[in-house]
C-alpha cells in the first residue's frame, strides 16, 4: 500500500490531472499524469463498474496494480500525479502480466528516474 502522502484523493486534483495533464495507454491500461509542483509524487487507481459489475474483482485489480506501483515507487519521478484507469481488457491479465503493463506505461510515460 502507499504511503498517505503518496496517494491522490481530492477531486479538484483528478480534475486538474485529467484537465492538464498527459496521457499514455494501452489495451488494459491508461495513466495520466502531470507534474504537482511538490516533492511528492501521488497516484491513484481507478477500475469502474464498466470494466465488470463485481465488485471484488475491481478491487482485486486495484490492489494489484498499486502493489506494483508500491514496489516500484523508489524508481518513479518525483513530484508528479498521476491516475491510472483500468480498461475492460484488463480482468484477462495474469498479476505479472499487469506488473508488466504498469512498468511499460511507465517507460513509455518517461515516468521513471533511470
Amino acid at each position: 500500500m502507499l504511503a498517505r502522502i503518496n496517494r491522490l484523493s481530492k477531486q479538484k486534483d483528478f480534475e486538474a490531472v485529467f484537465k492538464n495533464g498527459g496521457w499514455q495507454q494501452n489495451k488494459y491500461l491508461a495513466v495520466r499524469f502531470m507534474q504537482n509542483g511538490q516533492l511528492a509524487s501521488r497516484s491513484a487507481v481507478v477500475v469502474s463498474a464498466k470494466v465488470t459489475k463485481k465488485a471484488v474483482l475491481r478491487n482485486k485489480i486495484r490492489r494489484q496494480i498499486t502493489e506494483t506501483l508500491a514496489q516500484s515507487w523508489s524508481d518513479i519521478k518525483k513530484g508528479q500525479d498521476l491516475v491510472w484507469v483500468a480498461k475492460n481488457q484488463i480482468i484477462t491479465l495474469e498479476p505479472s502480466a499487469i506488473r508488466q503493463v504498469v512498468q511499460e506505461l511507465l517507460k513509455r510515460a518517461k515516468l521513471y528516474v533511470r
